[in-house]
């Protein structure tokens, strides 16, 4: 604690030495110079280690610091801006070029994502793409278990961009960047096939993406012309994982874990935009065409399926050599214009299309009938549509829109959807208090599956009447309003409503309908020569209604089919609560001297299920009791932030920041390392916390 204490008196100090000597700008030689340095420290507290609490942000015992610098000559500009140095979150940008000629930047910064803390594994080397584990440790006694490790993912970003775009008919740009994100995640692993119990895996990360993207282009009076293309290439240092698996005698590590391939991506595009003279008009179109491609050899070894006996066998597939070839077309275009008099109308095309080239592998079965081929899928998709907006009496202005789009997939429960979408919106400012604005939207979804009545047998044919939520047949209803008043010249009040209906007609088993309603409202309040006053509240209910059915292979899964114990449907309603509330206020206390800033915020969610079966005369094989923790959360936020300027160069910040999050949900309940047969690591399981964090920090300007 003194050593932190000694250090932010150090900041200080050398932070009012600077001051005494800074003005407000200078120049050096023919440059106009600005420029800026803080430092200070931060101190947190936490009530125990949480990753939730830094998931994006580092909160450790530091210090800080930041600086900028900004330069001008005549029609040149520098500038440099580094914040907080030295921290995982890290940023550095260089920027500077010639005004209406070119501009140039480099940058670096560091993302960091904390998944959980202190998990736990029998491996003894985590972050190894070996894994295995030594005499005395028992997979199933985690009172055994070595090693403590965290889950945490760190990325360094490198950059460079170039711009020419002077006075003549050409431009150009160039850039480059390098991202090398290096750390742990958790990934889950079945330990024998088919199915079997689960195991977390800490799976290391080790990869570099380099990218190259560089656009050429031509423009005239009333036109613009370009040609772009990019290259990337991704390079997984960590090809596999080998792992010992506990399920098995086994003393070395013989299974393998797919992680993502090294691939090459490249993409080309042309781009053109025409405004005709005299014509009120703007055309664009767009076409880009990109291709992905990776090699990778298949894994010759997978679970047998036999217990706790015996190794893993040989893989009965006809090809062990895998090439990934995915390609992707894009088409676009629009038109812009006025066609008479204050009428604006938009009309639009888009055309997208995936081609899958990858290889197909065949697993062989005991019978070729029992042969199992991976699928392919692509798509292709055409979206159209035409906007048009007309002022009407009264400060009121009409938009009216349609939209068509169709896509056709290689997915045989939804080879084609049709959705033909409508909107209609009015918006109104006749009253000087009052804004308004009311929009409806309708959507009508058409699906189309890739099988006819009789063409599927056994357990397949469930897929008559299961649907899939994403792709089936839909029906939605959204409204929309809001209202934005000005009550008096310093209060503004906002009011904003939507709800959402889809309907799932025709879908037996799956979603079938769900809705939703959301409210929101804001009040400002600026005081005259004191301060301004925020304060917001928003709540939304989600519900959601499906049916689904429990069944036995070889029993008809139809739903008319007579219920008993173990084959029978049933249904769930799941609804979700949300609300929040906030309130923000800007005190200038001392004019141009002192300033006070702070705000509290609270979001709260709380989920349930229910569940209803069908009528057996018997109890059900599976018992279905409703789940009241699901999904249920709380976070408080307040944020304080006072400011004192010293001198007219010279300032302090002192700022504080709190946090409570608590998160209930039943896949948390009675949270053990080994439940069952399943091996768990703790990833994910640290939530919860109660976060404090102070700083303070010296700024001075020269």
């Amino acid at each position: 604690m003194k050593r932190t204490t000694y250090w932010i008196s150090f900041q200080l100090l050398m932070a009012g030495v600077f001051a005494s000597a800074a003005s407000a700008d200078f120049t050096l030689g023919t440059w106009d110079l600005s420029a800026g340095v803080g430092l200070g420290a931060q101190l947190t507290n936490i009530r125990k280690s949480s990753a939730k609490w830094v998931e994006y942000r580092d909160f450790r015992n530091s210090a800080l610091a930041n600086a900028y610098l900004n330069a001008e000559r005549a029609s040149y500009r520098l500038n440099l801006e580094a914040t907080r140095i030295g921290l995982d979150d890290q940023e550095y940008v260089l920027s500077g070029g010639r005004y209406g000629s070119f501009q140039y930047d480099i940058f670096y910064n560091s993302i960091i994502h904390n998944l959980s803390f202190n998990a736990l594994t029998f491996y003894s080397n985590p972050g190894s793409d070996t894994l295995n584990w030594g005499a005395g440790v028992s997979p199933t006694a985690s009172t055994t278990w070595p090693s403590r490790f965290d889950y945490s993912v760190k990325q360094k970003n490198f950059g460079a961009n170039a711009s020419y775009f002077s006075e003549g008919p050409i431009f150009y740009s160039i850039g480059v960047e390098q991202s090398k994100p290096g750390g742990i995640r958790p990934v889950g692993v079945s330990l024998t096939t088919p199915g079997g119990p689960g195991l977390e895996l800490p799976e290391p990360i080790d990869q570099k993406n380099n990218t190259v993207a560089m656009e050429v282009g031509y423009k005239q009076a009333n036109w613009t012309t370009s040609l772009d293309g990019s290259f990337s290439r991704f390079t997984n240092f960590v090809p596999f994982v080998e792992f010992r698996n506990p399920s098995f005698t086994a003393t070395t590590p013989t299974e393998k874990l797919s992680v993502p391939p090294s691939n090459d991506y490249w993409k080309i595009g042309g781009k053109a935009a025409w405004n005709p003279i005299g014509l009120n008009s703007s055309f664009l179109v767009r076409a880009s065409y990109a291709k992905l491609t990776n090699e990778q050899n298949l894994f010759e070894t997978i679970a047998d399926g036999t217990g706790n006996t015996g190794d893993p066998v040989a893989v009965p597939a006809l090809t062990n050599a895998f090439s990934g070839d995915l390609q992707y077309g894009t088409a676009s275009a629009a038109l812009t214009s006025e066609p008479v008099q204050d009428l604006e109308t938009k009309l639009y095309y888009n055309f997208s299309r995936k081609w899958n080239q990858n290889t197909s592998i065949t697993f062989t079965g005991a019978t070729p009938d029992e042969n199992v081929t991976n699928e392919l899928f692509s798509y292709y998709k055409h979206d159209l549509g035409i906007d048009v907006d007309y002022p009407l009496p009264a400060k009121t202005k009409l938009g009216l829109g349609y939209e068509y789009m169709n896509v056709h997939r290689h997915r045989i429960d939804a080879i084609a959807t049709r959705d033909h979408v409508y909107y209609a919106e009015l918006r109104n400012s006749e009253a000087d208090f009052v804004a308004a604005k009311v929009k409806y939207q309708r959507l009508n979804r058409s699906s189309d599956a890739g099988y006819t009545e009789g063409g599927l047998e056994g357990d397949f044919r469930i897929l008559y009447y299961l649907r899939r939520f994403d792709v089936t047949n839909k029906g939605q209803d959204k409204v929309s309003a809001a209202l934005d008043f000005t009550l008096m010249d310093n209060v503004g009040l906002g009011l904003e409503y939507t709800y959402r209906l889809n309907d799932y007609y025709q879908t037996i088993f799956g979603r079938n309908k769900d809705r939703s309603n959301e409210v929101y409202a804001d009040l400002s309040y600026q005081v005259p020569s004191f301060g301004r006053f925020t304060i917001f509240t928003d709540y939304e209910v989600t519900k959601y209604e499906s049916s689904a059915r429990r069944y036995n292979p070889g029993i008809d899964p139809a739903p008319s089919t007579p219920p008993d114990a173990n084959n029978y449907n049933w249904g769930a309603g799941i609804e979700n609560r949300t609300w929040g509330w906030g309130l923000e206020a800007e005190l200038p206390i001392v004019e141009n001297k002192v300033d006070f800033g702070a705000g509290w915020q609270q979001y709260r969610g709380k989920g349930n299920t229910e569940f209803g079966v069908q009528s057996l005369g018997a109890a059900p094989a599976y018992a279905a009791a409703p789940i009241g923790n699901f999904d249920n959360y709380l976070r408080n936020t307040l944020r304080a932030r006072a400011r004192y300027a010293i001198t007219e160069s010279f300032t302090a910040t002192l700022g504080y920041l709190y946090e409570l999050f608590k998160y209930e949900d039943i896949s948390f309940d009675a949270y053990t390392l080994t439940p069952g047969t399943n091996t768990l690591t703790g990833a994910f399981s640290d939530y919860d916390y109660t976060g404090h964090l102070g700083y303070l920090v010296a700024e001075v300007r020269f």
